[in-house]
């Protein structure tokens, strides 16, 4: 009688089969989705927070080194020396004077040096006028470049200082991550159909 029952059932297990597989592939896109928007989202927030964090760290060191100066003449060396290496890659710092020209620039030689810090990171920004009460955000800075930043004032003879991260090389992980869970997504699905 059990065998009986299961070839009676064998035409409807043998549907429903592919349509549990496709209502599996779908659960497993659905979490994927879900996993890559949520890690993009964490990626931008955690961005956010480790510039303003850079920017603290970075002011803090320059407005010490500087409390013994009365002269932006070491102002690159300085600023190459408190720039925690580890933690600033990808990242862009500028250093300006009290009048809001560029003075020194990490990492290496900027073309920004020379320039107001305004037309660097573009005059319509509210983060050179609220520093760091503005937090980090995202900006458009004037060339096109989507980039996410934050300003900090120093104490004097500084005037501010900027750390700026484009937005692409905020992602750059985010897409590698990415590629990888669409690839093995796509092997699984490929495997099971």
């Amino acid at each position: 009688p059990a065998y009986r029952r299961l070839v009676t059932a064998e035409p409807l297990l043998r549907r429903a089969v592919p349509i549990l597989i496709i209502a599996f592939l779908v659960t497993i896109g659905v979490g994927a989705i879900v996993q890559v928007l949520e890690h993009r989202r964490q990626t931008l927030a955690d961005t956010r927070a480790e510039i303003e964090t850079v920017a603290e760290l970075i002011g803090e060191r320059l407005d010490r080194q500087f409390a013994k100066l009365d002269a932006m003449s070491g102002a690159q060396i300085a600023l190459d020396h408190a720039v925690p290496n580890n933690s600033a890659r990808g990242k862009r710092v500028l250093l300006s004077d009290p009048l809001g020209m560029v003075v020194a620039s990490w990492p290496g030689r900027d073309p920004a040096i020379g320039r107001r810090l305004l037309d660097t990171i573009g005059a319509d920004q509210l983060l050179t006028t609220f520093g760091a009460q503005a937090g980090a955000m995202e900006i458009a800075l004037p060339d096109g470049t989507s980039a996410f930043a934050t300003v900090r004032t120093l104490a004097f003879p500084l005037g501010q200082i900027a750390v700026i991260q484009t937005r692409y090389s905020v992602l750059a992980t985010w897409r590698t991550d990415t590629t990888l869970t669409v690839t093995l997504f796509a092997t699984t699905g490929f495997v099971l159909l």
